[in-house]
This record gives structure tokens, sequence and C-alpha cells, in this order.
């Protein structure tokens, strides 16, 4: 039987996938699967199955902690991919996040590797996750940092080479809008991209105040801005 495309009469697997990002967030790490069983060999987006009772989020926890040894934080869904298999379908959750705790170590995968992003496809993935790699070529394509205009502006995948001019024309459109209130979604981490958004913030004239968001709202990994126009 066959609903919306899928062969139901297949098993179909639940998986969490995490795209670990570095703090300069121009690089981030892929894994290589052990030899044998399926996708053996190839490349991959680390993560795991999702367990009886886990939500997608709770099994990325657990799985990179058993497969590399590291502990995450930032944890932003980035996007979810449906694909069938000869054998099985799968539902692949990825979120995008950092490194909060630990070195990352192949634990349970024969290899790891810092890239950058054009430099996955000179990789073998499995074919869930070209999906993944055709939308993170499209996010840090050169044109890809024009972003829409709204009261929240997530950095999570920006590099902070690019936050300072992206911000202050960012900060500007949303003055014209009519905003008063933004927040900013710059991660925990090391601090080094919360460090870049404060740094624009004081130097801005029409920026009245700002403060870390509350806690249901990002903590200290986000930043709430009040702005006024400046006197004319």
């Amino acid at each position: 039987m066959s609903i919306g495309g899928k062969d139901m009469s297949k098993p179909h697997l639940t998986v969490s996938a995490a795209i670990i990002f570095n703090d300069a967030r121009d690089r981030l790490l892929i894994t290589r699967r052990r030899s044998g069983g399926p996708h053996g060999g190839l490349w991959e987006f680390p993560g795991g199955k999702v367990e009886p009772g886990e939500t997608p989020q709770d099994c990325l926890g657990r799985e990179i902690r058993e497969e590399l040894g590291i502990d995450l934080c930032d944890i932003i869904p980035y996007m979810t991919v449906d694909h069938e298999y000869e054998p099985f379908t799968i539902t692949l959750h990825t979120f995008s996040c950092l490194i909060a705790k630990g070195e990352p170590r192949p634990i349970a995968c024969s290899d790891l590797k810092w890239v950058q992003v054009p430099e996955l496809l000179s990789f073998s993935f499995p074919e869930a996750d070209r999906a993944v790699i055709d939308q993170l070529l499209r996010d840090f394509s050169p044109g890809a940092l024009a972003v829409p205009v709204t009261d929240i502006l997530d950095l999570h995948t920006f590099q902070p080479r690019d936050v300072k001019p992206l911000l202050q024309d960012y900060l500007e459109s949303c003055l014209e809008k009519g905003f008063d209130t933004v927040r900013i979604i710059h991660g925990k981490g090391t601090g080094t991209l919360k460090r870049v958004v404060r740094g624009v913030l004081s130097a801005t004239p029409f920026v009245r105040s700002f403060h870390d968001a509350p806690e249901e709202a990002g903590g200290w990994g986000a930043t709430v801005v009040y702005l006024e126009p400046s006197d004319s």
C-alpha cells in the first residue's frame, strides 16, 4: 500500500542527525559509518534512530554522546527529509547545533572530519542526506545573506565575518518596517558571535537598549533589542 507516495508495507525509521558547526560557523562535522551494514563506509551527518518514547531532539543528544563523546548546545531544527530506500523508508530530522562540551572522538564511527560546506560534494553520502547537502549549499551560497525581515533574526548558520554588515542592514530594515523590538538568536557556544552582535548594537544610534532574552526565548543565547528612531 502506498500513502503520499510512500510504500507503507516497508519498515519505517525515524532518524535524527546533527549538523554540528564549529564556533566560527565556517566548518561542520561529518562522520564515516563503519564498514558493513546499510550504507557502510559512507559519510553522514552524525546521529541515529529515534527510540520509542524519545523526541527527535532527545535522540540527538543521546546518539551524539554515544557516537562522538560530546554534548551539544544551540540545537535548532534545520530541515526534515522523507526518503524511500529499497528495503525501508526514513524520516530524517536534522538540527543545526554547536558543541557545548567535549572534543569529538570517533567512538561509534570509523572517522570524522571538519569540512566547509562546498567540500561536502567531495564525499559519498546516503541518498537521504543529499537533500540536506543541497539546502546547505543554497544557504551558504554567495547570495544567501538576504533574509526575510521579521522581529526575529536567527544568526545560527552565519559566519561571524558576515554578521556585522548583515545585522546593520537588518536593524535599519526593522526600523523602516515599524518594529520596535527584535530578538537576535546568536547561540551560546564560546560567545564569539554574541560579542560581534553586542558590538554592533552598542555602535548603532537607534538601538535604545538590549539584554539577554528570557530563558524560554533563548536565554543568553539570544539578545532582545529595543529600537527607536534617531533624531533627525
